[in-house]
């Protein structure tokens, strides 16, 4: 019954409401001819995932794909995965509601396991050496721009080798 309200709840909406999140959602989307490809976030960014102003918050981009298109509120507890393990894939066919866990055993599987899985030690090297801004070095690598602020201060080494 709670899941009942909570997608009665997500729909009591205006049309020119529901169609503004659309529109701020696709606006920073770059959606292929193939529907069925990845639908890459071109917008603001956060720790590598797409980040979007929806319903006065600021929100990752991918749970607003999510909601939008199952016009429904997550689930208490739950996350939105990434099934092609893209993070910055907004493809409501690529996104799937599931736990914390299996978040982490699907980041695990693709080897997308957060810091260690980008940095190698001349990555860190060019990082540490760049003339560029972290906001510009952070674009460029798709890299947190704590990340690399970490890297420039010496607080974070790779594990990789390389």
């Amino acid at each position: 019954m709670k899941d009942d309200k909570s997608k009665d709840d997500f729909l009591v909406r205006d049309e020119d409401q529901w169609l503004h999140e659309c529109w701020s959602l696709y606006r920073h989307i770059d959606i292929p001819d193939d529907p069925d490809q990845c639908w890459i976030w071109q917008g603001p960014k956060n720790n590598g995932y797409g980040q979007i102003w929806f319903r006065g918050k600021r929100s990752p981009a991918h749970r607003v794909s999510w909601e939008l298109h199952n016009q429904q509120k997550i689930p208490e507890g739950q996350v939105v995965r990434h099934l092609c393990h893209n993070p910055l894939c907004q493809n409501y066919r690529h996104l799937e509601i599931g736990t914390q866990l299996q978040n982490m055993q699907d980041m695990r599987e693709a080897g997308r396991e957060g810091f260690v899985r980008k940095i190698t030690p001349e990555l860190m090297k060019i990082i540490r050496t760049s003339k560029l801004k972290g906001t510009e070095l952070s674009q460029k690598y798709n890299i947190s721009q704590s990340a690399i602020s970490m890297i420039r201060t010496g607080k974070r080494k790779s594990t990789k080798k390389g």
